[in-house]
């Protein structure tokens, strides 16, 4: 049976089937849900609160042919609420705006709205509203609100000469889904269903602070090459980065090997993998590696005097890094 599409439903009998779907936990703070014209909250006193939003549209951040609907949800939400970790701060709510074709199919948007429903319940953050609109692209725009106590706000600035550098998680994980799925001949699924999976690093939050004396944080949106830069450039210093310790999951490790591509030169240009870039101040923690929660804490280098750059190395030699990292609007 053929599903109806979005031009069948109109644009307000979606909205009802979304309002319908799209719940998330009961709070005091949240006066006016999701339904009304905007959506009303009153914070206890305290913390304070973040904002930011991230959008993803086809063609640039990914293909139609490549199109999950429940990944789709999942990739846009996380990796907006990635940002709010990176200052220190625990997602609270949500807003997003999709932009769609007509002739969308409905089941594909049922399966976008029943998986955003789903990861409102597992990590408590209030669906706050939205919009839609007819596109000839698909784009999805999320805005995540979030809270922290002052005095625990990170940013990127700060860093020290001496200060280690670390990472969560797994590293060239998303940069092998996207070459995965740009080659119409790979049969490896496994890398290709990263792409739509990044991770939620905030729950682990606590646990790094109780680990690591933290002087300066991100998120790893741009790459570890790009999103460090940002770091040492506040403050005019440079970096070591060892790139045998970069941490890079076995199955990932042997994609890269297996098309002749280096590693540890995809995983330090990186892009989109959402883990925490870390600048601990000093570096007093006597493990290269441990777990937190579960989740890989990696020490990969440290923050020098000298600016101008990030000084790569693998084995004990320097090493030049051929691969470069996405940046929008460049040539």
């Amino acid at each position: 049976m053929t599903s109806p599409t979005l031009a069948d439903l109109g644009e307000w009998d979606w909205l009802a089937k979304v309002r319908s779907k799209l719940s998330g936990p009961s709070s005091p703070e949240l006066i006016v849900p999701i339904g009304d014209d905007a959506a009303v909250w009153k914070p206890d006193p305290g913390p304070a609160w973040i904002a930011t939003c991230d959008a993803h549209c086809e063609g640039t951040h990914f293909q139609k042919s490549w199109l999950e609907w429940a990944g789709l949800a999942r990739r846009s939400l996380l990796a907006a609420a990635s940002d709010i970790t990176a200052m220190g701060g625990t997602p609270k709510g949500f807003l997003i705006s999709l932009g769609a074709p007509g002739e969308t199919p409905v089941r594909g948007l049922e399966a976008f709205t029943e998986e955003v429903s789903r990861l409102s319940h597992r990590y408590e953050l209030w669906p706050m509203g939205g919009d839609t609109f007819r596109s000839d692209r698909i784009v999805v725009d999320v805005t995540v609100l979030g809270a922290a106590l002052e005095t625990g706000i990170l940013r990127q600035t700060g860093a020290k000469p001496g200060d280690a550098i670390w990472v969560t998680g797994w590293l060239g994980t998303m940069r092998a889904a996207w070459t995965s799925l740009n080659d119409d001949h790979s049969a490896d699924g496994s890398v290709r269903k990263r792409f739509w999976d990044p991770p939620a690093r905030w729950p682990v939050l606590q646990s790094l602070r109780e680990i690591l004396s933290i002087r300066a944080m991100t998120d790893l949106s741009d790459g570890l090459a790009c999103d460090l830069r940002k770091i040492l450039d506040r403050e005019g210093l440079g970096a070591e980065i060892e790139l045998d310790r970069l941490p890079i999951e076995p199955t990932v490790r042997e994609f890269y090997e297996d098309r002749g591509l280096s590693p540890h030169d995809s995983a330090f240009a990186g892009g989109e993998d959402f883990e925490l870039l870390i600048v601990e101040s000093g570096d007093s923690v006597s493990q290269g590696s441990t777990l937190i929660d579960g989740v890989p804490l990696t020490r990969i280098g440290r923050v020098t005097e000298e600016s101008g750059g990030i000084r790569t190395i693998l084995n004990g030699k320097d090493h030049e890094v051929s691969v470069r990292g996405f940046e929008h609007f460049s040539k």
